[in-house]
């Protein structure tokens, strides 16, 4: 289950990122708002599915296994976004 939903959060970031690119020159204040609450809504659901399986995890591998999975987890989503920030101008930058 933590593949298939996470790959559907994945998708849903490569959308975003995708509607962010082509859409950037014209974004307006509308547009810029649904962005950011797509944006808001990934990492929350993401953050879910993370402490759902913390949860599931922690009785059968112990609190310390389960534990770092979630510290690896945010390792690895935190190089990710960071990487992708990096390529990418922020809102307004090239107007």
């Amino acid at each position: 289950m933590h593949t298939n939903w996470s790959e559907g959060l994945g998708q849903r970031r490569i959308n975003l990122l995708a509607t962010y690119a082509e859409f950037y020159s014209s974004l307006n204040d509308d547009a810029t708002d649904i962005l950011i609450k797509e944006m808001n809504t990934i990492a929350l659901k993401n953050d879910k599915l993370i402490s759902t399986y913390y949860g599931k995890m922690k009785k059968p591998a112990g609190v310390k296994a389960a534990a770092q999975f979630v510290q690896i987890e945010s390792y690895l989503l935190s190089s990710i976004r960071a990487a992708i920030l990096e390529e990418i101008p922020f809102i307004g930058e090239l107007d």
